[in-house]
């Protein structure tokens, strides 16, 4: 009979959240249900992003378990529903029932996990407005609560929480330990749905404001794993599809990264809140990077719509556009000057711009600034961004032996992160350093290699930018030829490392580059590379050797 409770219980253990609500919905028409199963309807809501009806279910699964005397489940439920108007830019009402809730605990024995849980929405709340130390002491007051207690849905929250102030505030060793131990516990399965996607989406958010590439590839892999084992929901999947589009960006698939952004499009459309500035930021990004100005201006203003600066993308496109001043002028403003985590990200845009105004001073300052912060978290990404701002600054003052070893520096950290488009422009400065000192052979070579990589991704802008380099450029319609490969002995690196684990594991190119983000078209260079370089002529030869050499470790995945 439609409208079963069992058979509604059912699709929610099965995450069938769709089914379950249909179900629950037939079986309240004909008599009210229970609290638990209020709940279970307003989960469901939830995770299929429809706000008005997770919101009036909370409500009344409060109400329930309060009038059937179970102050404890109606605080928690109190909890779960200011949690959700926080995400939903809603901190009056989120406040409203933070303290509705801590009401019903004060009358309680404690400590409880609900006195730990309760501390963290108005903790998010202090975070989103910037008062990390205040956010940060009530995050470690509801860790304090939770570990003795053992409960793990609200450790992980708490964890996460925490680190996300820690990584704002600069203190990235500590956070990045806590986000390894808050994704231990979600990937054990140890906690609710809501919790687990909650955990997910501010961990790799936090990976990114630490510019921790690795790490959020790992886990952005692993919420697209969740994300699939949850059946067809709509909260968390539109997040989990703008990371996704950053990162294959970031790794030079851009049309799969713009698909990825209009997929998260849809999400937040249908209710993933919390999909919009980065989605529609994201496809921007690729906009730009390809010439495509006035459509990449309408994708900013829809990000800067979803209520956050679209920064630094905003002020390269006016740079790109011919208008330094206003690029300058964007930067020298943003709201995100204030906050240390965002700071990062604009630093590196902030030497181009500044150079291109023509303020090498404000330029130098920056890029300073980027270097003390590499230095006290030296992630390949940080170096990375640090070694080709100063390659920019030491062209500009002529020091053009420093400028090449700099953009060399950058050139390889780029490449060992696997993000092309960083790597060809590092290609360029090293040219640039090397015509400048009149050696016109290496700047060729690096003016062919950009070139092709440049000329991959559709970066239209970019080649258009090339210096002239002595006979580098090929004529229209010329033949391509590659770049020398290079000698059989030389050792892999950590991305082509990456590539011969998974062709050991018998994945193929497609399978590689959904798990790595990267394009098939990379996964071809990378694996060309590896048997170049292991001499041998086939992806099993391939394996057979990584085994053998110990490469890879047998039954590595």
């Amino acid at each position: 009979m439609a409208g079963s409770v069992d058979a509604a219980r059912e699709a929610f253990a099965g995450r069938h959240w769709d089914v379950a609500v249909q179900e629950l919905v037939a079986t309240d028409s004909r008599a009210p249900l229970d609290a638990p199963d209020v709940e279970r309807l307003a989960t469901s809501y939830w995770m299929l992003g429809r706000t008005a009806e997770t919101i009036a279910a909370l409500a009344r699964t409060h109400d329930e378990y309060e009038r059937a005397g179970d102050a404890r489940a109606a605080a928690r439920v109190g909890i779960w529903l200011a949690f959700y108007l926080l995400i939903r830019a809603q901190p009056a009402q989120c406040m409203g029932w933070a303290a509705r809730s801590q009401r019903l605990l004060d009358e309680l024995p404690g400590p409880t996990p609900e006195h730990a849980l309760a501390l963290t929405p108005g903790a998010f709340a202090l975070e989103f407005r910037g008062d990390q130390a205040q956010a940060e002491e009530l995050f470690r007051r509801a860790l304090k609560i939770a570990r003795p207690l053992g409960n793990p849905e609200v450790v992980s929250i708490a964890e996460v929480g925490l680190a996300f102030s820690l990584v704002r505030s600069g203190g990235f060793d500590e956070a990045l330990g806590l986000l390894d131990e808050a994704i231990a516990i979600i990937g054990s399965g140890a906690t609710g749905p809501i919790a687990a996607g909650l955990v997910y989406c501010h961990a790799i958010e936090c990976c990114h404001l630490a510019f921790d590439l690795p790490r959020a590839r790992e886990w952005t892999a692993a919420l697209d794993a969740w994300r699939m084992a949850e059946g067809p929901l709509v909260e968390f999947s539109g997040k989990c599809d703008a990371h996704r589009a950053e990162l294959f960006r970031l790794h030079g698939a851009w049309d799969d990264a713009v698909r990825a952004a209009h997929e998260a499009q849809e999400k937040f459309r249908a209710g993933d809140f919390s999909a919009g500035f980065s989605s529609f930021y994201e496809e921007a990004e690729v906009l730009r990077l390809r010439g495509r100005y006035d459509d990449a201006d309408r994708a900013y203003s829809e990000a800067l719509r979803c209520g956050w600066d679209p920064l630094p993308g905003l002020a390269l496109l006016r740079l790109d556009q011919g208008r330094p001043a206003e690029a300058q002028s964007l930067l020298r403003r943003s709201t995100l000057r204030d906050d240390g985590a965002y700071r990062r990200q604009l630093l590196a845009a902030t030497v181009e711009v500044e150079l291109a105004a023509g303020d090498e001073d404000a330029a130098t300052a920056a890029w300073e600034e980027l270097s003390r912060l590499a230095e006290q978290h030296g992630t390949p990404w940080t170096r990375a961004l640090e070694a080709a701002a100063a390659a920019r600054i030491r062209l500009v003052a002529g020091r053009f032996a420093e400028a090449l070893d700099a953009a060399d520096r950058a050139w390889s950290l780029w490449s060992e992160l696997g993000v092309p488009y960083e790597a060809a422009r590092c290609l360029v400065l090293k040219a640039r350093a090397c015509l400048a000192l009149s050696d016109a052979a290496p700047a060729r070579l690096g003016l062919t290699l950009a070139r092709d990589i440049l000329a991959g991704l559709g970066a239209r802008p970019a080649l258009d930018g090339l210096p002239a380099d002595g006979g580098a450029t090929r004529p229209s319609g010329g033949p391509t030829t590659p770049p020398a490969p290079p000698p059989s002995d030389a050792p892999l690196s950590a991305r082509e490392l990456d590539v011969l684990q998974l062709v050991c594991a018998g994945l193929s190119n497609q399978g590689i580059a959904s798990q790595l983000f990267l394009s098939e078209r990379t996964v071809a260079h990378h694996v060309g590379s590896i048997l170049a370089k292991l001499g041998v002529p086939s992806r099993t030869a391939a394996a057979a050797q990584a085994f053998r050499t110990g490469l890879v470790a047998p039954g590595q995945k």
